[in-house]
């Protein structure tokens, strides 16, 4: 057989293989192309459910690492509001023995001021730490953890803030660096 009058096709015309190839040929012509769209298609479909997949998995990650530092924040500060109910109630002493010697220096509403800023700092850290212990079950419930299960983080506290020692020598190192460089060397 020769195709366009060009090239010599040496395929029988009543061969299992012709059957097959017009077969699939005439489902293509008589479809319009939708398998080959619908095969598109597909493909197309299997790629969003990839992205959302990976999606998915970005928020859990955004998620884990949110509730990570909400542990750690209300750590540190609990840390800050033991050490200043520590102070409250030293002052508190100071300011009563003061005034039971006479001093005019402190009075009994030093006092009573001392108690009142500890009552509220209590019931600041309580609400702090039932916070805290909400963000911690919410953690272990998003990395997969039963509830009684204990989980134990690495470090529960956030790193200390930059110092402003740190700040100069990073920005002096930053400079040295651009005035090393090729262009502004001299």
């Amino acid at each position: 057989m020769r195709a366009l009058h060009l090239v010599t096709i040496n395929v029988p015309i009543t061969g299992a293989y012709n059957i097959v190839n017009n077969a699939a040929l005439t489902q293509i012509i008589s479809t319009g192309g939708k398998r080959t769209s619908g095969l598109k298609q597909a493909k197309m479909l299997a790629a969003l459910l990839k992205w959302d997949v990976l999606r998915q998995q970005d928020l859990v990650a955004c998620e884990v690492a949110t509730l990570y530092q909400l542990v750690g924040l209300s750590n540190d500060i609990d840390g800050v509001l033991d050490d200043a109910l520590r102070r409250i109630r030293v002052f508190r002493q100071v300011a009563e023995n003061l005034t039971a010697r006479g001093s005019l220096r402190a009075s009994n509403l030093d006092s009573l001021e001392a108690d009142l800023a500890v009552a509220e700092l209590e019931q600041l850290q309580m609400v702090l730490r039932a916070g805290r212990q909400q963000a911690y079950t919410a953690l272990k419930h998003a990395v997969g953890l039963n509830p009684d299960e204990p989980l134990l983080l690495r470090q529960a506290s956030l790193p200390p803030p930059v110092t402003p020692l740190e700040r100069v020598s990073v920005i002096a190192a930053v400079v040295k660096g651009f005035q090393n460089r090729p262009k502004t060397a001299r």
